[in-house]
């Protein structure tokens, strides 16, 4: 793919920049409201969330195919607002491949050069090498309706890094796919990304995706930007409940709790029983002003345990439950509790020995307990 050609890779260079961004189809309804980013070349960035959260809109806005009601968009210090797509330098994959389906493999990938007036011996060293690294190459003779799901997508990721543009812009590319390939085509996305050294913006709803490709994660919510942070920083250090509860698969525990304070030693009371809190955790005095007051309380499924060893190392964190649902995931067992009425889960080891309808003892690891506020749904303690 001429990976070697300096020139090349310093016009590839792409800053994309977004400021206050916005989309409205009338006065009170945004689709992305205030949306302000900063994408530096080769970064890896992911915007997840939920359906109908804008996350796909911001998208097509960078790309050009929608129109941006107000904000700026920068790209390489040009304001790109009013340019045409076709004169952005980007490269859109969609979920559902956009080949044409009266060409071959070959002339689906060529097609983009042969359109620029490329010499013909270019075109072909430069398929055959997009080929070789997805994996292709023996496909190129085949139209699209002889190839699966899967080879499609890569016919048309292979399509798209032809021309080498600034930026890749993918939609959803492997929703279509099965849970296997998937998770196949995500390794492979990660590995090209490498190779190219391109920018890469990825849209997804999935949040496995989001966690294990991205550099940095945009998690958004009804058009507005939630947090911006790397995966781990995302997983640990949550801003608010729907950040807490959409990253993390099972999703975060929340409970009904009420903070206390003996001496120097608070705690959450979940109505009886009482978590303390690492003392650590609640130096800076942020939760002098729920003492007494109603808050959630976050606990992730791996971080409650039934193991006796688990159950030793915190001792002042048990508490009993009842076990609707054990679920065997082979490598560890998803064991589905009701708690005064909270419904919780837990991921604890094979050799659990609580199944459906007993009554099990678990415990908390308080050095991973999130809280929060009951109004503004805020953190107040990561």
């Amino acid at each position: 793919m001429c990976l070697g050609q300096d020139e090349e890779e310093e016009k590839r260079m792409s800053n994309i920049v977004l400021k206050n961004v916005c989309k409205s189809y009338d006065k009170e309804h945004y689709a992305v409201k205030d949306f302000s980013l900063e994408i530096p070349d080769r970064e890896f960035v992911i915007f997840v969330g939920p359906s109908g959260c804008g996350k796909s809109t911001t998208l097509r806005m960078i790309a050009g195919l929608e129109e941006i009601t107000g904000g700026e968009l920068w790209i390489d210090g040009q304001l790109c607002n009013y340019v045409e797509a076709k004169d952005r330098d980007l490269s859109m994959v969609f979920q559902n491949y956009a080949l044409y389906p009266n060409m071959t493999v070959y002339e689906n990938m060529a097609f983009s050069l042969k359109i620029r007036k490329q010499p013909k011996d270019e075109i072909d060293k430069k398929v055959h090498e997009a080929a070789k690294m997805l994996g292709i190459e023996h496909l190129l003779d085949r139209r699209p309706a002889a190839l699966s799901g899967g080879q499609k997508q890569r016919v048309a990721i292979g399509s798209a890094i032809m021309r080498r543009p600034k930026a890749f812009l993918m939609d959803e590319p492997l929703s279509n796919l099965d849970a296997k390939l998937r998770a196949q085509m995500r390794v492979e996305l990660a590995k090209l990304h490498k190779e190219l050294k391109t920018t890469m913006i990825y849209v997804t709803h999935d949040q496995t995706e989001a966690m294990t490709m991205g550099d940095r994660i945009v998690v958004m919510k009804d058009g507005i930007i939630q947090q911006v942070d790397t995966p781990q920083n995302l997983y640990d250090m949550p801003c608010n409940m729907f950040v807490a509860g959409f990253i993390g698969s099972p999703q975060m525990n929340f409970l009904d709790g009420t903070v206390t304070k003996n001496g120097d030693q608070y705690a959450i009371d979940l109505g009886g029983d009482s978590i303390p809190l690492p003392k650590e955790k609640t130096a800076d005095g942020k939760l002098d002003s729920y003492v007494g007051k109603k808050v959630k309380m976050g606990i992730r499924p791996e971080d409650i345990d039934d193991e006796p060893e688990f159950m030793a190392k915190h001792p002042d964190c048990h508490l009993e439950a009842q076990v609707d649902v054990s679920e065997m995931m082979g490598a560890e067992i998803y064991l589905y509790l009701e708690y005064k009425g909270n419904k919780m889960t837990a991921r604890v080891a094979p050799t659990s020995k609580a199944r459906n309808g007993d009554t099990v003892k678990v415990a908390f690891d308080p050095h991973k307990v999130h809280v929060f506020d009951v109004e503004t749904e805020q953190t107040i303690l990561n």
